[in-house]
């Protein structure tokens, strides 16, 4: 592999780990904006995501 095929590839995963970075921020967000009027399970239905990750998005609030 060529030095400039590996930039493009470190540039890659950089990108790919920023994005997943934001996604998790927005999530956290919502959770946070969510809790006051939703159970747990309405938010993880919202989301479209697992209640684990929930529960788990409102104890690193919590701290």
């Amino acid at each position: 592999m060529q030095s400039w095929e590996e930039k493009i590839l470190i540039k890659q995963a950089g990108i790919a780990e920023g994005e997943q970075i934001g996604r998790s921020k927005e999530k956290t967000e919502f959770v946070k904006k969510l809790s006051n009027k939703f159970s747990i399970e309405q938010i993880a239905e919202i989301l479209e995501i697992d209640i684990s990750e929930v529960e788990k998005i409102i104890k690193e609030i919590a701290k």
